[in-house]
């Protein structure tokens, strides 16, 4: 019996280390990298072009920069002074079902 009862405490430290751990994780992190929009550059726009090539468009230091991105290398494409203002893209359908589910 005490077997099984240590097992079961273990189990219950284990399950508690986990959201511990991932508050630790989230405090320490570096400001920035976990959420787009913060910070002195911020990402505007992104479109795939292929399986590892991807363009951005870049806002820092009051300019936009598109920015062709490979596997190996970024290279500015074009440098706007203004910035483009773009329009929020609607959540998905997955997505607005996701949060009537978490507010629930």
């Amino acid at each position: 019996m005490s077997a099984t009862l240590s097992s079961l405490v273990s189990l219950v430290i284990v399950l508690a280390l986990i959201p511990v751990s991932l508050w630790i994780a989230r405090r320490f992190m570096a400001p920035g990298t976990g959420s787009a929009g913060q910070g002195p550059i911020r990402i505007r726009a992104t479109a795939t072009l292929g399986p590892r090539e991807r363009i951005v468009i870049v806002e820092a230091a009051g300019k936009s920069l598109l920015v062709g991105i490979t596997a190996q290398s970024m290279q500015t494409l074009a440098e706007f002074d203004d910035a483009p203002e773009f329009d929020q893209p609607e959540a998905p359908a997955f997505a607005s079902l996701l949060k009537g589910i978490r507010r629930s």
